[in-house]
């Protein structure tokens, strides 16, 4: 039988987190601006996804920096 206490937890990959969080982001954020704001706003619909897909991808980046930092310290604190 294996120890699975001193196994490091492994979670998605930077890319993979990355991608899934800023993909959500964008297909939720995007239609919501759009329907509040953006349409009364005479916003160009490119214009609306291109800025959902830019804000997904700084998101994203956010959200993978942040799960990796996380990740670190608790494999840091894990010897207490």
């Amino acid at each position: 039988m294996q120890d699975l206490s001193s196994q490091r937890p492994e979670g998605p990959s930077f890319l993979r987190a990355a991608l899934i969080s800023g993909t959500a982001f964008a297909v939720l954020w995007g239609p919501i601006m759009w329907f509040l704001t953006w349409r009364e706003d005479a916003m160009p619909i490119a214009l609306a996804v291109g800025v959902s897909v830019l804000t997904g991808a700084l998101f994203g980046l956010a959200m993978a920096f942040f799960v990796r930092w996380k990740a670190k310290r608790v494999v840091g604190h894990s010897g207490h």
